[in-house]
């Protein structure tokens, strides 16, 4: 009789791909353990971001938090090895298994310095001001903008506004003048790296 197969597992099975040879080979052989990320959550309630990342079976001194480039990056290591040998010292059971698990998270509109952690109950929970929202462009967009008949411009993160008068910022340099506003406490405005008044 003939073999009945699904066009495309029988598709597939003509393509050699080791790639996914091996993938598959590591899911049957580990199951969920070959997983080389963890599950996080972020929220934004208005006033600050929080990040959760489980991480349970890790201890506190194996997780690291590192920021730079504008990324934090949560890694974390395990290690366990487990003897079991019988009267004569001869081994039954010798078994050893090691973990690494690694995110980065793109952090360059937080202040990083004001980041805080706790880890408790297998969850690493950051917390971050929302102060430092930023927006940034070039004068030449604005004019764009003042061009389709707008006069002003309300920047919002939530918690913080601030408005800008188009006019009076495109006088203020040429068109390929970078502005940047940060929004917060205190709102700022820069224009090619120096502060202007808004």
């Amino acid at each position: 009789m003939f073999e009945l197969t699904p066009y495309e597992r029988r598709h597939q099975r003509a393509l050699f791909n080791p790639f996914r040879d091996m993938e598959n080979f590591e899911k049957n052989f580990w199951g969920d353990m070959a997983a080389t990320d963890f599950k996080t959550d972020i929220k934004d309630n208005g006033k600050e971001y929080v990040l959760e990342a489980e991480l349970p079976g890790f201890k506190k001194e194996d997780i690291h938090v590192d920021i730079e480039d504008g990324y934090m990056t949560i890694s974390a290591e395990r290690s366990n090895e487990t003897e079991k040998k019988d009267d004569k010292g001869n081994f039954v059971r010798r078994e050893r298994s090691y973990g690494s698990f690694s995110r980065s998270f793109d952090v360059s509109s937080v202040k990083t310095e004001d980041i805080t952690g706790e880890y408790k109950d297998g969850v690493l929970t950051l917390t971050a001001s929302a102060d430092g929202a930023i927006l940034t462009g070039t004068l030449r967009a604005l004019g764009y903008l003042q061009n389709q008949g707008i006069e002003k411009i309300a920047f919002t993160d939530g918690a913080h506004t601030a408005t800008i008068v188009l006019a009076d910022l495109i006088a203020k340099g040429e068109a390929e003048a970078v502005y940047v506003l940060t929004l917060g406490a205190e709102n700022t405005l820069t224009l090619n790296g120096e502060a202007v008044d808004f």
